[in-house]
């Protein structure tokens, strides 16, 4: 804040002085390279190959890249092939829309926006409990009863034969 016309106490306006915004400075960096690296390094450049040298090593260094650059797109295509190819054969685009709809049924489930489910009363929680009890002490019956089975069909009758006990069994 400050003081203007008048001794009016004024708001600054957001960013420099005078109420400029403040820019910002762009900084291009290519593979980690900024500016000042790549003064030193033509600097360096410069003063070891010397300036008809430097010119030279630049052409050689531009044919260079126009040799390689078809090699680099057909990698490019390749690479571009085989990640394709893994991505259908693991069924990665499969799983990733798995996982997206598992995110977004937590976000859903934790969104504030949306009213809180119902308290679960006394009552209904002895309900829920008895039901539970009840169905596991089902489950513990029929798995008591499933022993008792196989062990019937696995004794062969009176002069029988024991395959016919054991695939009764493997099939059971």
């Amino acid at each position: 804040m400050r003081f203007g016309r008048g001794g009016v106490l004024r708001r600054r306006r957001p960013g420099g002085a005078g109420g400029f915004p403040r820019r910002s400075v762009a900084r291009a960096a290519f593979l980690g390279v900024g500016t000042p690296e790549l003064l030193v390094i033509f600097v360096v450049s410069l003063v070891v190959f010397g300036p008809k040298g430097l010119a030279q090593a630049a052409k050689q260094a531009a044919g260079l890249a126009r040799s390689l650059a078809p090699t680099i797109r057909e990698l490019q295509s390749v690479s571009t092939e085989f990640v394709a190819n893994v991505n259908d054969e693991l069924g990665l685009e499969e799983l990733q829309s798995t996982l997206q709809g598992s995110v977004d049924e937590v976000r859903d489930a934790f969104d504030p926006s949306k009213p809180l489910p119902r308290q679960v009363t006394p009552e209904e929680q002895a309900r829920m409990e008895r039901e539970f009890k009840a169905a596991q002490e089902e489950e513990a019956k029929r798995k008591s009863e499933r022993p008792a089975e196989a062990q019937e069909t696995s004794q062969p009758a009176e002069g029988g034969d024991t395959r016919q006990a054991d695939e009764a069994q493997r099939d059971a």
